[in-house]
């Protein structure tokens, strides 16, 4: 067993499953073009339960068209009134819920057969298909494609509420080009007393374990100019009246809140971090959207949330390759996590004080079904019985890491990418919990210094980490642990005793050429006695 082991409980592992995927991502289970039916429901929670999890979380639509059967906005009269309005056949999902279909039922029915609790994850604000709501459908189709819509968004609103849609006076700004103006200003009762009724509804007319508000998608619910006071009265009375429905169904059924990783990014969301526990809330899950990120304020969280358990939210992608160039065609540009960087996320957050952790969008390692992301990449679904326990756990190199990531919700309070001016130096901030107190395991730093979206830096740095200067040269793959082929790292050798057992400190100086920007950060360090 390696050293620094320790005795530490074994982590929860919760599985958040979005439910699109269930039409959208090709599968063992799923084809394109092929029906959903409640076997590919069942299906996508068993191959979750034989890797190991402990809770499923299932995420029943964006929030807006539920997928289950509602009294407050039924999907199948959604879903007709959109095929008949739009001239689009029912497919995927929307077939599915017409013929009668209940994502929650069927989902719920199978988690009691294979003896898992299931959670429920309700989103607040979200942005998917929202760009075109209220626009006619001639007018969607003609400009569905320009130029300035992003990509994500070039879609018919199929997922967006006619509440939503015959409504703009609740939206931030419904005659703004942004996608994010679309969402809903929580300043308007309305709109939160909708929002409420779907997330009680599903509360009280379902026996799940438990339900999670995800203020994650999207991280905006309050205009810049409300008062912080005015914010946390609307989200408090939000929160107090879900646990009133929850406690209505049955006692004890946990209300945990999808929430930034940045302690400074809660006050704008309304959320009031010692009051949550007298609100009923149980756990906060820490996200960083739809990335797995070191970077997270464990400590300063654990402080104020007296009382709430700790997760730690894991997800496919470890850095978001912005200001580069695609690598291939149809290129998500992301750069997917590896078991290393699983393992060693989840021992960071254990030894922080998290007892769970939640893996998002884990079943999006998989390719789209019209040809988009890797073909034939697999979800690594080995590496969730390795993160129960990720200090005893079989890792040849650990992976520590700051990286770029969608910073919606905590803008401003995420270091990537450090930008650098000529003859300036930056100082980033690493927690690493090295394998050996003594030294004596093989470490690296390599990185990547851009200089614009189409080249790489061509300026000369000089690092040092805690003080002690970086000179030697070292190949980036020595470890085991590959690069990716878009991202040229430069890489140096980490003396013995140099690393620290907690906080590092890593400074950067450009002392020749233009200004440039560091999007990825990693140390490695090679884990000799891993598995013993």
């Amino acid at each position: 067993m390696p050293a620094w082991a320790g005795d530490l409980r074994a982590l929860r592992v919760y599985y958040n499953d979005d439910t699109t995927d269930l039409d959208s991502v090709a599968s063992p289970y799923h084809r394109r073009g092929q029906a959903v039916s409640d076997a590919e429901v069942a299906a996508c929670i068993d191959e979750a339960v034989d890797a190991g999890i402990d809770v499923y979380v299932n995420q029943p639509g964006t929030g807006w068209v539920p997928l289950w059967k509602s009294d407050v906005y039924p999907a199948a009269d959604h879903f007709l009134w959109f095929s008949k309005a739009y001239d689009e056949p029912l497919l995927g999902l929307a077939r599915y819920m017409v013929e009668g279909g209940d994502i929650v039922a069927v989902a719920l029915k199978h988690c009691r057969m294979r003896g898992v609790p299931m959670l429920a994850s309700f989103r607040l604000n979200d942005m998917h298909t929202i760009y075109f709501s209220g626009k006619s459908p001639a007018f969607t189709r003609a400009h569905l494609h320009d130029p300035d819509v992003p990509g994500w968004l070039q879609s018919l609103p199929y997922w967006i509420s006619r509440v939503h849609m015959e409504h703009p006076e609740w939206r931030f700004d419904a005659a703004s080009d942004r996608a994010e103006d679309h969402l809903w200003n929580w300043a308007h009762a309305e709109a939160v007393a909708h929002k409420l009724a779907l997330a009680s509804e599903l509360a009280r007319n379902y026996d799940i374990d438990g339900l999670e508000l995800d203020f994650m998608r999207f991280p905006r619910l309050f205009a810049d100019d409300l008062p912080l006071i005015e914010r946390r009265r609307i989200v408090e009375g939000f929160l107090e009246a879900v646990r009133a429905a929850l406690d209505s169904g049955r006692k004890g059924r946990e209300l945990a809140l999808r929430v930034p990783p940045k302690l400074g990014a809660f006050a704008a969301l309304g959320l009031d971090l010692p009051r949550l526990r007298a609100l009923g809330v149980d756990r906060l899950n820490l996200s960083s959207n739809n990335f797995t990120s070191q970077d997270v304020d464990f400590d300063a969280i654990r402080a104020a949330a007296t009382g709430l358990r700790l997760t730690l939210e894991m997800a496919e992608a470890k850095h978001f390759l912005m200001h580069q160039t695609p690598r291939r065609p149809h290129d998500d540009m992301l750069l997917y996590a590896a078991p290393a960087d699983d393992v060693t996320t989840a021992h960071l957050a254990q030894s922080k004080g998290c007892d769970s952790i939640s893996l998002f969008n884990f079943v999006y390692y998989r390719s789209y079904v019209d040809g988009r992301g890797g073909a034939g990449r697999e979800p690594p679904f080995a590496v969730i019985a390795r993160l129960k326990a990720p200090a005893r756990a079989d890792c040849p190199v650990q992976s520590w890491f700051l990286s770029t990531v969608y910073f919606q919700g905590f803008q401003g309070f995420a270091p990537m990418p450090a930008q650098i001016v000529p003859g300036g130096s930056i100082t980033l901030r690493m927690q690493v919990l090295p394998p050996s107190e003594n030294g004596g395991e093989s470490a690296l730093i390599r990185y990547v210094a851009r200089q614009n979206r189409s080249q790489n830096s061509v300026g000369e740095f000089s690092v040092a980490l805690n003080g002690q200067p970086l000179t030697d040269p070292a190949d980036p793959n020595a470890l085991g642990l590959p690069e990716d082929p878009g991202l040229p790292f430069r890489a140096l050798k980490i003396p013995d005793g140099v690393l620290r057992n907690g906080e590092n400190v890593l400074t950067f100086r450009l002392t020749n050429g233009p200004r440039a920007e560091l999007p990825l950060v990693e140390v490695l360090v090679a884990c000799p006695e891993a598995g013993r």
